[in-house]
């Protein structure tokens, strides 16, 4: 009888011996292993994930989406996105909409330099300074006014040359100024002398005076100049000129 309880004993032992190895390769594989699933998951409570989530296909969420750490995307479309911070981007920001435009309805505050490969519009403008280190053009400009009193349109400078004729003392006659490149019809011009107007005269007593100046045809100005000499005299050389439309 005593042989059969010890028996049965060693039996039992074996078998609690060999329950408990399995039980803790079970445990072990269960922890280390990862799970593969073809179908849907879905709960009613928090998924929580402590390690890193690779996502093959499409995530959609029908509410808040909230990422409290640094989140990476190569590639992410939306059509439409609400921020209520600042939004950095370290490359480039580019639109694929059907006109390309970015538009916003505030301030646009640009602390670096701005690079325009295009024509940039501007409705409205205002600036204590500008730089422009290639061509600036524009259509029309108001300085200081409205469109109707301060709007420019154009403006060009440079000299032209005096077509040469006596001048009786005393009296004024008008001349043709040649040679002001860029000048038309629609241009109002404004002329100064130089010193060549009459440096070739000898001791004269007053020189001459520039009365008037217009715009007579392309590339040509008329000015009317009076001679005060107190001799007949021929003007010569070149004038200053400025001109806006």
């Amino acid at each position: 009888m005593q042989q059969f309880f010890s028996i049965e004993k060693s039996g039992m032992m074996k078998s609690f011996a060999v329950a408990l190895v399995f039980s803790t390769l079970f445990i072990a594989v269960s922890v280390g292993a990862a799970t593969t699933i073809s179908t849907s998951i879905t709960t009613g409570g928090t998924l929580t994930v402590t390690g890193a989530s690779t996502l093959t296909g499409n995530v959609s969420a029908a509410g808040t989406l909230g990422v409290t750490g640094l989140t990476t995307m190569v590639y992410a479309s939306s059509t439409g996105q609400s921020l209520t911070g600042n939004l950095m981007v370290n490359g480039y920001a580019t639109t694929t909409g059907s006109n390309g435009n970015i538009a916003t309805a505030g301030t646009l505050t640009v602390v670096g330099t701005s690079n325009f490969t295009g024509v940039a519009t501007i409705s409205y403008a205002s600036t204590t300074a500008t730089t422009n280190s290639g061509l600036a053009s524009t259509s029309s400009l108001v300085v200081g006014g409205n469109s109707t009193s301060g709007t420019f349109a154009g403006m060009i400078f440079g000299t032209c040359d005096i077509a040469q004729r006596s001048l009786i003392a005393s009296t004024t006659g008008g001349f043709a100024c040649t040679s002001a490149t860029g000048i038309s019809t629609a241009y109002k011009v404004f002329v100064s002398a130089t010193s060549t107007l009459a440096g070739h005269l000898v001791s004269p007593s007053n020189g001459f005076a520039i009365v008037a100046a217009s715009t007579t045809a392309n590339g040509t100005i008329g000015v009317e100049i009076s001679n005060l000499t107190g001799l007949a005299n021929t003007p010569a050389g070149t004038l200053n000129f400025w001109a806006v439309r």
